[in-house]
């Protein structure tokens, strides 16, 4: 289990957990029912400090997905079995969070988790934001270099991210060594309802070409994983593309 801080007024509560077969439930935060209808914890149920103050909750959303579940081999028998489940329970606070203040959400009633069960984090600049998504392969100098911005929130839909800057920071000094602006990016061609991908953010830095190790980061969101600017990135293709048709015998 683990509290991350998605935006300023936008938390995110993990839990990976499990179930038995069917008709078993899961083990935590069980929210829907057979039915498909999500009845979840009111927004009075947590309290949200940050350095001590407290933040009011607006509103409460959920999303659920399989994280793991591997085939498992006839005739190995059901004790094999190792399904773990990804929940988020998505938390809209009514002001925001500042840089650098330690977070916690409690649940007083412990209701929905137990007292021994702790969510903290620290709205640190550059922390690991789940939204930042670049190419972890890493990008060639000259050639374009892209980023999306974006994140579902199960129940709440897509995550709002106002247009702003970004800027890459190198991860040796943590300085800033190239700023752009995010562009709306909306997805084309779904015919479904609600449009998926419509809020959608891109980071164009195609003509920053110096190589290094970088994060991407916008403020108040956090950074992106860590990646290459480097010549050697072809390689990878490469190397990929030689491993196939060895292990293919071509």
């Amino acid at each position: 289990h683990q509290l991350r801080v998605l935006s300023p007024t936008l938390l995110e509560l993990v839990l990976i957990n499990t179930k038995a077969p069917d008709p078993a439930r899961v083990t935590m935060w069980d929210f829907v029912d057979s039915s498909g209808m999500l009845n979840l914890p009111p927004a009075s149920a947590f309290v949200v400090q940050a350095n001590g103050r407290q933040i009011p909750v607006q509103a409460v959303g959920f999303k659920r997905r399989a994280l793991y579940a591997p085939l498992i081999d006839w005739p190995k028998t059901i004790a094999d079995r190792d399904l773990r489940i990804l929940n988020g329970l998505y938390l809209r606070l009514s002001s925001p969070i500042a840089d650098n203040e330690t977070v916690e959400v409690q649940n007083p009633a412990a209701n929905v988790w137990p007292a021994t069960m702790s969510f903290v984090d620290i709205a640190d600049p550059n922390r690991w934001n789940p939204a930042f998504h670049v190419n972890q392969v890493g990008y060639m100098p000259g050639f374009v270099k892209k980023a999306m911005v974006g994140y579902h929130l199960g129940s709440m839909g897509e995550m709002d991210i106002p247009p702003s800057t970004f800027t890459l920071v190198d991860t040796k000094t943590f300085g800033t060594v190239y700023q752009g602006q995010l562009a709306p990016r909306p997805d084309v061609g779904f015919a479904i309802t609600p449009l998926p991908y419509q809020k959608v953010l891109e980071a164009d830095f195609t003509a920053f070409r110096t190589p290094g190790e970088y994060l991407l980061v916008v403020p108040g969101l956090g950074g992106s994983l860590p990646f290459l600017i480097h010549d050697g990135i072809a390689a990878t293709g490469a190397r990929a593309y030689a491993l196939g048709l060895y292990h293919q015998r071509c």
